[in-house]
């Protein structure tokens, strides 16, 4: 079962990677993940014609890309998880790229000091709180 649903949610991988290639939107790809948000967001790490390192945010589903932004241009994972407010004695889950709100964002998932589960969701460029939800642990 576990292979099943993980072939499921890398099965297109490749096909974005050549879609990504034949676009011209990257010169090489170095990997591709994916966010499941309203809808699913391909997200393809790589680089462009400038051997600059670019993050693409792509919903294969319509063939679009939704947003590009330069690894310079965005703070860190570190710098993410820094910039989540209020988290004094906070156990951290995860950190990673998502696509909230029409943009990319840190998607920085941890426990709070009152054991609830929280979702953070930071600009890329800023780390601002673009948004936050907390669920009770029961």
């Amino acid at each position: 079962m576990y292979f099943h649903i993980e072939n499921t949610r890398t099965s297109q991988y490749d096909e974005v990677s050549e879609f990504v290639l034949a676009e011209g939107l990257l010169e090489n790809v170095d990997e591709v993940t994916r966010y499941n948000g309203e809808v699913p967001i391909h997200i393809v790490s790589g680089v462009d014609n400038q051997n600059d390192e670019q993050y693409l945010f792509i919903d294969f589903d319509n063939q679009e890309e939704l947003s590009t932004i330069s690894e310079t241009d965005m703070i860190d994972e570190n710098s993410a998880k820094r910039n989540v407010n209020q988290c004094n004695g906070c156990e951290f889950v995860d950190v990673q790229l998502a696509f909230e709100e029409n943009r990319p964002v840190w998607e920085v998932t941890y426990k709070d000091e009152s054991n609830r589960y929280v979702f953070e969701y930071l600009d890329v460029r800023n780390g601002e709180e673009v948004q936050r939800f907390a669920f009770r642990q029961t």
